[in-house]
């Protein structure tokens, strides 16, 4: 059994030193991206079989008898969404202006939004299991409505929205936001990476009714580290504006122009992105994928 589970670390250290996951590892051998994950996370044994094939796919000695397969336990026994559902998760982010809480017919437009965008995740199985969604509220400060949730889970309420009121008078400060957003997804990814789950390009999308009060190093230092990760794609960054938001701050730079929504179309935003999100996950991590056309909540 030691050398079964022995067998178990070099084939983390080698998926570790060659940046490999669980679906590349499963198409070597002929195995399930499931079931690798699951063997990884002790959920299920390394059978003499699944040895022997990552032995002859990946160069590794294996050392496993049928009987210790056979009377190898998993480790542990701790249980955690990673371990109860082992798919692969698109995390995404949404900013969220404190401004759009401070006006009741915008809040109750994106409440509404958020209702729709619920839904619409729930209605398939496999995007509800793949799809985590957080959010953070960018005032004068930022602060976190929500650490990461399933995505038929998830929903905001007014008094979320509600922000005091130094940030309905203040200025819109971005900066922090987007820092506070990089962070969730950098520890959500390291904790994939921890429990052996692929992952696809990490989402965030901003929404924004005012232009960025921090218009100077601090916000250019942001565009650069959005626009480093975008190159990188290791990140999908979208900014939608709300009631004419200025988009000036994004102009000269490698992002996507922000996008204005028409006439508060809440519901069209939310199901482009449940759209574009079911579009992702419903892929192989890694491939591109057309997303849908944002003329519902942009057409005026």
């Amino acid at each position: 059994m030691m050398k079964s589970v022995g067998f178990r670390d070099t084939l983390r250290r080698w998926m570790l030193e060659n940046s490999r996951g669980p679906a590349w590892v499963a198409k070597q051998t002929g195995y399930t991206r499931e079931w690798i994950s699951s063997v990884l996370n002790g959920r299920k044994p390394m059978s003499e079989r699944l040895a022997r094939s990552l032995a002859e796919s990946l160069g590794l000695e294996s050392g496993v008898s049928a009987a210790q397969a056979a009377t190898e336990s998993p480790e542990g026994g701790e249980t955690n969404d990673l371990v109860i559902n082992p798919e692969p998760r698109c995390p995404c982010v949404i900013i969220l202006d404190a401004a759009l809480g401070a006006d009741k017919g915008l809040r109750a437009g994106l409440l509404g939004g958020l209702q729709a965008f619920q839904r619409e995740l729930g209605r398939d199985r496999l995007t509800a299991r793949r799809v985590e969604i957080a959010a953070v509220l960018a005032g004068d400060t930022s602060r976190l409505l929500t650490g990461f949730l399933p995505g038929d889970d998830f929903l905001l309420t007014a008094s979320d929205l509600r922000p005091g009121a130094p940030a309905r008078s203040r200025g819109l400060e971005l900066s922090p936001a987007v820092a506070a957003a990089l962070k969730l997804l950098d520890d959500r990814r390291a904790e994939y990476q921890k429990g052996w789950i692929d992952w696809y390009r990490p989402w965030a999308l901003a929404i924004l009714r005012r232009p960025p009060r921090d218009a100077g190093a601090a916000l250019q230092r942001t565009i650069r580290e959005l626009e480093s990760r975008e190159r990188a794609r290791f990140l999908s960054f979208f900014a939608v504006g709300v009631d004419g938001a200025d988009a000036k701050w994004a102009e000269g730079t490698a992002l996507r122009r922000p996008l204005r929504m028409a006439q508060r179309r809440f519901p069209e935003l939310f199901t482009w992105l449940a759209e574009s999100l079911r579009r992702v996950t419903s892929s192989v991590p890694g491939d591109r994928i057309p997303l849908p056309e944002v003329g519902p909540f942009t057409r005026r």
